[in-house]
């Protein structure tokens, strides 16, 4: 099953903690795999570093792109334990891999201090803002 925790198109629109986490137990009692595609959604613009932190779901897959690389164009997958072992040597492709910049980048954006902060300044800004999903609380 792949979801994007918060739709990013013509506003933010989330799905909430209470669907999410049904939707992980679903998968689990059918032994799907559950994938969040936080592309757009991920990497701080939720407060968190990713919409699952912020939900307290943990997905099998995260896929991340966008604002990891702050404007160069890398992408990233975050999988758990599970799906690791199940991962062999060339099953995964990508667009966005292979080259020295798309691996640097990420790692140094994460690196500095206003980079890893600025998940705090998001969440504290979404407190104070009605903009922000009705979920996310007020």
């Amino acid at each position: 099953m792949i979801i994007e925790p918060v739709q990013g198109l013509a506003g933010a629109y989330d799905f909430g903690k209470e669907y999410l986490a049904a939707l992980r137990k679903r998968c689990d009692e059918t032994g799907a795999l559950l994938v969040f595609d936080e592309v757009q959604c991920g990497t701080g613009r939720v407060g968190h570093p990713f919409a699952a932190n912020l939900y307290g779901v943990k997905p099998d897959m995260i896929t991340a792109a966008k604002a990891l690389g702050n404007g160069f164009p890398c992408a990233a997958l975050l999988t758990s334990p599970k799906v690791s072992a199940a991962i062999k040597l060339d099953s995964l492709g990508t667009t966005y891999g292979g080259g020295p910049m798309a691996g640097a980048r990420p790692s140094k954006r994460a690196s500095k201090p206003s980079s890893r902060s600025i998940c705090w300044r998001t969440c504290a800004r979404c407190r104070t803002t009605s903009a922000r999903p009705a979920s996310w609380g007020r």
